[in-house]
């Protein structure tokens, strides 16, 4: 193995600091846009709520919107609502929603229905600004201008007010909430008002006399033990609820606030009049502020309500639209952050907490300055290396950091002084190309597009170079991945997979039969196993050299572009499709798509970085995304599902009505799953209790109907699922109900025809009686005349029944007698018929499956042997029990006759000698009316030693089994015995192979009937079972005879005699 010593010049980069330097190197959350209204220019949101069934509403200018993540529902006043601006919404016990409107109206909206707040003393008549239900499930109500109200409940049918007349702060009020110890905190025009739960007195007040900065009180939150204070132009304070003292006053640059939200308890976000959305991150109470503009998604940047809801997505009311950033492990840095990267290719960060990107604007990095700001610095090349491009990253163990580029070779920088070597074909690398950089201890890899795989050893300072004429199938190299093992792993174009072990290069990783060719990247799990990314097949891993691939209908990355395992062993794959996230656990995929922004964004090849902390960061023409896999391992929450309406025949029906006639019979349900963070990717199944059999399969529509049920009880239940494996219901997603059965089915008719029926068959039972009664008295006379004749007939039969006994009896003793004789003929039968020993003897390894249909059988085997030759003979008489065996006693006879008289020993010979002592013997000349007795038989001649077979058969074939193939011998169709067109038989001869099976058999095991529908078993079914059986050893081929004979029968009668012989050669 050669080595190239370099003698390598040090450099030092010009670098450039950026113009931009940045407080913080965040990254922006990705924004989506909801139209409530195509028709609206302009309008405005007062409110935005979740109810505990997980929809989303909207109070606007234009009415009330529901949303389901889907689909978006506006109520009108076809829906009896009132037209005007709806101002205030809540949620009560009962799941009823109260809606304010900015006349002062209250409605209540329940079961599809809206209906009137109607108390006694009426209502206000100026903006019902919020609805709030307190722990005692009070209503308290505030308003521009009156103060606020509270409602009791149904004993008490008025409203009261608390007004400027009762203390209370100002009649222009903001907002409610409720602290733990009961405690109710209004926001008004002028400070907040502390009301006490039992008296309903205000108690205290907050304003800016101690210590509030805004008197202007917009929102209140209560969290744990703190209170956070929204002010008109006052910004955001926090304070003590037990200490009664503030907190926190976080001073404010961005206007006047409208609303806020708590997304943690250190982390909040306020909409504004004029500047947007402002997120504030409290770290040690010391604030951070990010501002989101339209630059970074926003539609307009004069924002109104904002909302959390459960499943932590951020929801803002604009002016003509919602706006929407959902829960996220993603985050983006492009240049709606004011840093344009351009198009990124790789990424890292160093152990100085660094940043380095290998741009299309050339190597950057990010580091802080004195005074904690973020500072880009842009390297700058010498010479002719100005239009460098950088295109991958990797940082050493001794911390230095390399950067491959297209066209100039590798670069090696030392962080401290930002000195360089500058390495390329002049002095080692076999390729300019460096795409990809790996290493680990003093040994650096690099991926070249035309020059194959190379290593540089940091110590001795030598190259070497893996490339096509050193066996590597091809020179264009993607990247290079050393495991746990510490083999080294080659992605290339065209050769798919090559590995390094113990300096062995091995090939052909990937069978043929899966087609991939083109492999971009690799990861390794805690297992062990080596996860890859292919143009051709997606997502493959290999565990002990075997190569799996991932067929999942979920997967939705066709190629991907990099790949990488998280700390919790998921595999994240990335691609311009989505990003997914692989389970092998769960053996599912989470999907991160277009809800996410990440579809689409071009990433870069390979461009992918797993910091310390486990962030995963992601090279793409646009920038830099990071994915942190910690919030999704996290969130433990699940979708809601709701049943949304139920229809009969397509008409909506109330949901308590649970009884319908026989002939309502055709049902649509409608269903809607709630997972407001991705909608389009939850998945429903259902199932019909008493008429499904089981769950439908999973899909995304959002109805099903049923027609023409049957009379019955059923429940209807839907379930959803927002990642493979995953289900989750609900009660309200179920509904009960009953199909009556018509009136002739139930049960109180039936029971009358019941009872109809037996008065019925009783009158007529009555009746019945009476005549039987009448015709009795006349019977009695007849009876008594001809008792006498039958007294004397009953001697007469007694007399015959003595009789008959002794018969009886007689004919019991002769039928035991005939009974021993047969079984005693059974006993010389198996006499003549060749012993164990013998055939073990003369056949070797071999069985005989002999099971006769009754005590005796008409079918019998003959073997002798002569020189080194064995003659075995396999007969099926004419006949069963005691006629065929007297068959088979004179064919063994004449058999042993004829091998001691006769000079014949070929098959068709002995058969022809045998054919022509049966007629002999049975007097047969050919006429009409003479016995057709005779016998079919399978007759083989062998040598064991030379493998030579001969074989000759009387209707009867013989098979051999040889490597899974079953070889039939031809044989005569014509019997042992006299035959209208007989001929000589003919003979056949074969050369055996070692393993060879050889079975001859009689066609009782053929023809056996089964104990079901009494089909035979049939040649074809016998073929295939010797063949199955042929390389078992002898003895377990004998016991899977007799099995499959045994589950065939399934208790039936045996219908013939079976006789089978196997030889193993």
């Amino acid at each position: 193995m050669m080595y190239l010593k370099l003698a390598v010049n040090k450099f030092n980069f010009i670098w450039v600091l950026a113009i931009l330097s940045i407080s913080t190197f965040a990254q922006s959350p990705y924004f989506t846009t909801l139209t409530l209204d195509k028709n609206l220019k302009q309008f405005k949101t007062y409110k935005i709520f979740q109810d505990s069934k997980g929809y989303i509403w909207f109070a606007t200018s234009n009415g009330l919107y529901k949303h389901d993540g889907i689909q978006t529902t506006k109520y009108t006043e076809k829906d009896s609502i009132d037209h005007s601006t709806v101002s205030a919404i809540a949620e009560d016990t009962e799941q009823r929603i109260w809606i304010g409107h900015k006349n002062g109206k209250i409605e209540i909206l329940q079961n599809g229905h809206f209906s009137d707040f109607s108390p006694e003393e009426g209502l206000p008549s100026t903006e019902i600004t919020f609805i709030y239900f307190d722990i005692n499930n009070t209503l308290w109500f505030g308003t521009l201008g009156e103060g606020i109200y509270y409602y009791t409940g149904k004993n008490r049918k008025r409203v009261y007010n608390i007004s400027t007349d009762d203390n209370l702060n100002d009649n222009y009020t903001y907002t409610i909430t409720q602290c733990k110890n009961g405690r109710i905190y209004v926001g008004t025009d002028y400070g907040i008002a502390i009301i006490d739960t039992l008296t309903k007195k205000v108690t205290k007040s907050i304003t800016m006399k101690n210590g509030l900065p805004d008197n202007i009180v917009k929102h209140l939150v209560v969290d744990d033990n703190q209170l956070w204070i929204g002010m008109d132009e006052g910004g955001i304070a926090l304070f003590d609820i037990i200490e009664d003292v503030f907190k926190l006053n976080i001073p404010w640059d961005f206007g006047q606030i409208n609303n806020f939200t708590l997304k943690s308890s250190n982390e909040c976000w306020v909409s504004t009049k004029t500047n947007g959305l402002i997120k504030v991150l409290l770290n040690n109470n010391i604030p951070q502020f990010k501002q989101y503009s339209i630059k970074h998604g926003l539609k307009s940047n004069q924002t109104h309500c904002i909302f959390t809801d459960r499943e932590s997505n951020i929801w803002l009311g604009e002016e003509t639209c919602i706006v929407k950033s959902s829960a996220s492990p993603f985050e983006f840095l492009d240049k709606r952050d004011g840093i344009d990267f351009g198009n990124t290719y790789s990424f890292i960060h160093d152990k100085n907490g660094n940043y380095w990107l290998a741009t299309e604007k050339g190597l950057i990095r990010v580091e802080k300055n004195k005074t904690g700001d973020f500072v880009l610095k842009y390297f700058k090349p010498e010479k002719k290396e100005a239009s460098t491009s950088f295109i991958s990253l990797f940082e050493d163990s001794s911390g230095f950091i390399w950067a491959g580029t297209y066209g100039f070779g590798a670069y090696r920088i030392n962080p401290k002084d930002l000195s360089f070597n500058h390495f390329d074909i002049t002095n080692g690398l076999p390729d300019n190309n460096v795409i990809h950089i790996t290493g680990k201890n003093n040994l650096i890899w690099f991926s070249t597009l035309g020059g194959g795989a190379c290593n540089y050893n940091i110590g001795n300072k030598t190259f070497e170079t893996i490339s096509v004429e050193k066996g590597l199938p091809s020179s264009y190299i993607y990247s290079i991945y050393i495991d746990s093992d510490n083999n080294t792993w080659f992605a290339m174009d065209g050769g798919g997979i090559a590995r390094l072990r113990n300096n062995k290069l091995q090939k052909n990783i990937i069978p043929d039969s899966l087609e991939i060719r083109t492999v971009y990247g690799f990861a390794e799990d805690k297992s062990g196993k080596i996860w890859f990314t292919s143009a051709e097949k997606g997502l493959s891993y290999i565990n002990k050299d075997i190569v799996n691939t991932i067929n999942s209908q979920h997967l939705k990355v066709s190629s991907g572009r990099s790949i990488c395992v998280d700390d919790y062993d998921n595999v994240v794959l990335i691609g311009n499709e989505a990003i997914q996230v692989f389970s092998p656990n769960e053996n599912g995929f989470i999907t991160f798509a277009e809800d996410k922004g990440v579809a689409m964004l071009e990433p870069n090849l390979n461009g992918i970085f797993k910091d310390n902390s486990g962030i995963i960061w992601v090279s793409t023409k646009n920038g830099i995304l990071s994915y942190d896999p910690s919030i999704t391992a996290s969130n433990t929450l699940f979708p809601k599902v709701n049943l949304e309406s139920v229809l009969l025949f397509f008409q909506p029906i109330q949901k308590d009505k649970a009884k319908f006639k026989f002939r309502q019979n055709h049902f649509t349900f409608e269903f809607a799953g709630l997972w407001l963070q991705s909608p389009e990717n939850i998945t429903y199944r259902h199932k019909l209790e008493n008429y499904d059999f089981d769950w439908s399969r999973p899909s995304q529509t959002r109805n099903v109907t049923y027609s023409n049920l049957p009379p019955g009880e059923y429940n209807f239940v839907v379930e959803v699922s927002h990642k493979p494996g995953f289900w989750t219901g609900s009660p309200n997603a179920s509904y009960k109900f009953t199909i009556r059965p018509p009136f002739y089915k139930t049960w109180w008719f039936i029971t009358s025809c019941i009872v109809f029926i037996a008065l019925a068959v009783y009158t007529l039972f009555k009746q019945r009686i009476a005549k039987l009664e009448r015709d009795k008295e006349k019977l009695e006379l007849e009876v008594q005349k001809r008792t006498a004749t039958i007294l004397q007939q009953k001697e007469e039969i007694e007399s015959q029944h003595e009789l008959m006994v002794e018969q009886n009896i007689q004919i019991s003793k002769q039928n035991k007698d005939i009974t021993a004789s047969i079984h005693y003929a059974s006993r010389i039968q198996d006499a003549i018929f060749p012993s164990n020993d013998e055939l073990y003897n003369l056949l070797g390894d071999s069985f005989v499956y002999n099971k006769p249909m009754g005590i005796v059988s008409g079918d019998f085997y003959w073997v002798m042997s002569k020189d080194d030759e064995v003659i075995l003979a396999v007969a099926d008489c004419t006949g069963h029990g005691v006629p065929g065996a007297f068959m088979s006693v004179l064919g063994i006879s004449l058999l042993n006759k004829i091998a001691a008289n006769y000079q014949c020993c070929k098959p068709e010979e002995l058969l022809n000698a045998l054919r022509n002592e049966v007629k002999l013997a049975l007097h047969q000349t050919g006429k009409t009316d003479e016995a057709k007795d005779g016998m079919d038989m399978a007759l083989v001649q062998f040598n064991k030693k030379n493998r030579t077979l001969n074989f000759a058969g009387a209707n009867n074939p013989a098979y051999i089994v040889r490597e899974n193939e079953l070889i039939a011998l031809p044989y005569n169709h014509m019997p042992i015995g006299v035959h209208p067109k007989e001929t000589p038989f003919e003979g056949n001869s074969i050369q055996l192979m070692e393993g060879d099976m050889l079975y001859v058999f009689s066609d009782g095991y053929a023809d056996q009937l089964s104990g079901g529908n009494f089909k035979k078993f049939n040649k074809k079914n016998f073929k295939e079972l010797l063949i199955s059986i042929a390389k078992l050893p002898s003895n377990e081929q004998l016991i899977k005879l007799d099995e499959v004979m045994v589950n065939w029968k399934n208790g039936s009668h045996q219908n013939d005699d079976v006789l089978i012989v196997g030889i193993r050669f």
